[in-house]
Parts: structure tokens; sequence; C-alpha cells
């Protein structure tokens, strides 16, 4: 059984450039206005989680989440507020500290921030990092965050920020313990070790994995948390998902959302290009849910037995798209879906 008690299942966006009827971009204002839109309809539809991912990026434009859930958190009233991730690694600990849990006071103790450690690479040189220190930036930073959440007197040297000498942060969060904290790993068993010995949270990415690697990651997890002797934390998988009356239709209409994204970013970075059989057979056998309705909402059941996990989050937008194509993926896995699920794990 989840830690929890029950799955939280979950929404997420990277964003993606909106585009009009005729397929041509939108600006990134209206993108980011629409993603407030997303959110409260998110909530309207029953999901138990919004997220955003932070991106630096023409057709993902979504360089600061925590502004944007603040829009989300100011039309809502229930949902979670995450990100997908939050690129810790680049940003300022303090700063990013106290935009969150501003976020979380606007929406009355509902922000939890997931961090990662950046699978794209343009905020580093962006922000004046040099790549090599990649592991070295987050560990640093993330024993900062660790610190930050106790809310207190801040006494913390590193090589990567100024000394702190009993400074605060401010706000505080509305969540008692400090802000409930999730750490993004994309298949690093040091990274699973890592959010087991602060007591964070473990949100897995699925892309590409397998059942039983992502069950050998949460065994190391409880293992390392005995080891820390920290008391559990909830364990989350994050997965890619796109739904169509057909299989057929679903599977073409991913495969061009994820082949356009992904060729874009092979091509920046010498990459050789993602081929059809490799989409297909993660939406086979991984963790890619692509298909009907009723076909996804038994794989997720598969996936929720197999792992006993706290939160199920599906991104729903990690592609440019319209308005319609978007508000239609929230409201299938929203009102069709999930309640779907539901179903079957109370069987």
């Amino acid at each position: 059984m989840p830690l929890s008690g029950s799955t939280h299942f979950g929404l997420t966006t990277f964003g993606g450039l909106l585009l009009d009827e005729d397929r041509h971009e939108l600006s990134a204002g209206l993108t980011q206005a629409q993603l407030i839109e997303e959110g409260a309809l998110a909530e309207a539809v029953g999901a138990d989680a919004f997220s955003i991912g932070e991106h630096h990026r023409h057709d993902l434009p979504t360089s600061n989440p925590d502004v944007v859930l603040a829009g989300v958190a100011a039309r809502t009233s229930k949902i979670l507020l995450g990100t997908a991730v939050h690129v810790l690694s680049t940003d300022d600990p303090v700063r990013a500290y106290e935009r969150y849990a501003t976020v979380d006071g606007i929406s009355g103790g509902r922000m939890q921030p997931v961090l990662g450690r950046a699978s794209f690479t343009e905020p580093f040189g962006l922000f004046g990092f040099d790549l090599a220190d990649y592991n070295e930036l987050f560990e640093e930073k993330l024993d900062l965050w660790a610190k930050l959440r106790k809310e207190g007197p801040l006494y913390w040297k590193g090589q990567h920020r100024a000394e702190l000498r009993g400074q605060r942060a401010y706000p505080a969060s509305a969540t008692p313990g400090g802000l409930e904290t999730w750490v993004g790993v994309g298949g690093s068993p040091e990274s699973v070790v890592r959010a087991a010995r602060y007591g964070m949270n473990l949100m897995m990415a699925g892309l590409g994995q397998t059942t039983g690697r992502i069950q050998q990651y949460f065994t190391l997890f409880r293992a390392s948390e005995q080891e820390f002797g920290v008391q559990p934390a909830k364990l989350g998988l994050a997965i890619n998902g796109y739904l169509a009356p057909t299989m057929e239709e679903a599977r073409d209409r991913a495969w061009e959302n994820n082949r356009r994204l992904m060729d874009s970013v092979a091509k920046e970075r010498g990459w050789g290009e993602r081929t059809r059989e490799q989409f297909e057979a993660d939406a086979e056998g991984g963790f890619s849910v692509v298909g009907t309705p009723e076909w996804a909402a038994q794989r997720v059941a598969e996936h929720v037995r197999a792992m006993d996990v706290d939160r199920y989050d599906v991104n729903y937008g990690n592609m440019s798209a319209t308005i319609a194509e978007k508000d239609t993926q929230i409201r299938l896995w929203g009102e069709q879906v999930f309640p779907r699920v539901r179903e079957l794990l109370a069987q």
C-alpha cells in the first residue's frame, strides 16, 4: 500500500508552445497564460496534482514555473501544485525556496516542488555554470535546500554561493515542517540514495525504464532510508501519456509530437535521431502510456499495483499543440482514465 494510503494522480506539462488551428506558433505569453487555464481545468476534471517543468528554450518557454503556478494557485482551491522539474543546479536555493514558499502561502499549503539536476543543458551556460560541475552543483544546492526546509537561522558554507551566517529566508511556507519536497531522478542510483539521505520524496522518471528497474530503485530508496535512519518518504512515478479514440491514432499522433521535440534536441546535441521502433518499444513495454482511455487505465492500474506509488504523474504537454488539443488530453485523463483507474484499484 502507498505510504499515504492511496495514490494521487497528477498531470504535468513542459509548457510546449501553443499552436493556432493552422499549426503556426503562438507567443510565449499566450502559452503561459493558457497554462493557468490548464491548471484550473485539471482541478475541475478531478486531477490530484498539476505540475509545470522548467525549461529555457524557444519551444518550451516555461522558464519560471513558480510564477505561473502562483496564477494557478489563485484560480484553484485543492489541487496540489508541483514542478517537473525545478532545475535547482542553476538556481540560488535561497531565492528559489522563498519563491515556492510564497506559492505555498497563496495556495494554502499545496506547493510541492520536484527538484532536479536538469535533462536539458541550456540553463548552465545561460546562468554562468559549468556543465562539468553537474553533479557537484546539485549535491551542494540540495544540501542547502534541506537546511532551508527547517525554516530557521541558516548556517551553511559551500563552493557555489556566499556563506550563510544565521540569516533566514522569508516567507516561511504554509506547510508544517517546511515545503514538502520531491527529488526527480532519471535513473542514477546515486541520486536515489541522495534523496533518501535528505528525507525527501522520490519521483522516478519512467521514460526508458522497465518495471523491474523502477522496483529496484524503490527498493534501494527504502534500504537507504533505513541506513540513514530517516522516516519513510513518498514514492512517485512520472510518465509520458497521450490518448485518442483508437490505438493507431494515439500512437501516430504521439510519435509525431515526440519526434518533433526529440529531433530538435538531437540536432542541438549531435545525437542520433530517435526511431519509431524505439518509440513503439517504450509504448508497448515501458512507461509511455499511449492509447485509448480504457487501455491507458488498465496500463496505469498495472503500474500502480506493481509499485505502490503515492503519486502517478502523466505528462500530457511536452509538445506544441493547440488549446483544444491540450484541453482534450486533460479532460480524457481527468474524466475518463483516472476515475477508471481508481475503480480498477478498488476491485
